[in-house]
């Protein structure tokens, strides 16, 4: 997720570069022009037409977030995964912008999950802290029975 150092671009690269993002603001200025714009994307021109910097950064701040969350998640996914560390039951919520809350109900007495699942949040938290983003891992055995919390959405696995 590390952005290039402009001196590791050829001019060429750059110019193809800056090429495309001119394109790309002429078809939509000719789309906004005909009507034709999706709508997310009309509303966010005539804001920074309007000079609505609130809901601009408002809507980065969305954006942005859902990118991380989503790598979040999945890299969190995969390094379970790799840990042959998926717990009986698992579930997540997003507790704000920036933080992913799970809960993960384990066999009895499992140490293993247990610590596979701790290690996992630690080494997704050590590549996302950066980026202001975390995880936090609720760990609970069968024999707690404590049902996963209403607002928490049960992952399945496919």
């Amino acid at each position: 997720m590390e952005l290039l150092a402009s001196n590791d671009l050829t001019k060429e690269e750059i110019d193809n570069w800056f090429d495309e993002l001119v394109a790309s603001f002429e078809t939509d200025r000719l789309t906004m022009l005909t009507d034709t714009t999706p709508p997310d994307k009309k509303e966010m021109y005539i804001d920074m037409m309007a000079g609505k910097l609130d809901k601009l950064a408002s809507s980065v701040r969305a954006s942005t977030s859902q990118f991380f969350i989503e790598q979040l998640v999945a890299l969190y996914l995969k390094e379970l995964d790799t840990r042959n560390a998926f717990p009986k039951k698992l579930a997540f919520e997003l507790s704000d912008f920036s933080k992913v809350l799970v809960w993960a109900e384990i066999e009895d007495d499992n140490e293993e999950v247990e610590d596979n699942l701790i290690l996992a949040e630690a080494k997704i938290n050590s590549m996302f802290r950066k980026y202001r983003f975390d995880i936090a891992t609720t760990v609970v055995e069968s024999s707690d029975s404590i049902p996963i919390p209403p607002h928490y959405k049960q992952f399945k696995a496919k």
